[in-house]
């Protein structure tokens, strides 16, 4: 079953969030050498630490896009998060966040910048390993427009700048406002 709403975010109440996010979003927007800055490639993956502290961006530990004809290994150790998609019902191309700390847990994992290739892009994504609760935003650093889902979600709007995803309900407090 898929529950998923619109909520319009606080942009204001989220300048408390926006200067410790954007040095970690100039990590997360830059793309590998091989990533065209068009299209994303065939398939990709991300690989995030943990929050530092709740409301605050997931570093980006390594991104890699494989070359045509070639296949990503998973990197060891990391859990499989998410997997983003280009087209409804899971298709096109995709790529896959990993996890360095774990499975979700209820302050989860955020990315404030999809990054230039992915932006306004995502149209269905999967989730795994108890990373339940999503909430995707309309701008980088979890502004404008927020839409939270609940599980996987086949369709949506391709509005995707940033997101956050836990396995409790805190990615979806974001619609509201950063943590007080």
């Amino acid at each position: 079953m898929v529950n998923a709403r619109w909520r319009t975010s606080s942009l204001p109440a989220r300048a408390a969030l926006l200067l410790p996010a954007l040095a970690i979003a100039a990590v997360a927007t830059a793309t590998p050498s091989n990533a065209s800055s068009a299209a994303p490639e065939r398939e990709c993956q991300i690989v995030l630490g943990p929050a530092p502290a709740a409301g605050e961006a997931s570093p980006v530990l390594s991104q890699k896009c494989a070359s045509s004809g070639e296949r990503l290994a998973a990197p060891a150790a990391d859990t499989l998060l998410m997997t983003w998609y280009e087209n409804f019902n899971y298709g096109g191309a995709s790529t896959k966040i990993y996890g360095s700390g774990g499975p979700c847990d209820t302050g989860g994992y955020g990315i404030a910048n999809v990054g230039p290739a992915w932006n306004d892009r995502i149209s269905s994504f999967k989730v795994f390993n108890n990373c339940n609760y999503s909430s995707t935003f309309q701008h980088e650093n979890w502004g404008g427009l927020c839409f939270e889902g609940y599980g996987s979600i086949p369709s949506r709007a391709p509005i995707t700048s940033s997101l956050w995803i836990s396995s409790g309900r805190f990615a979806w407090d974001l619609c509201d406002g950063p943590p007080q």
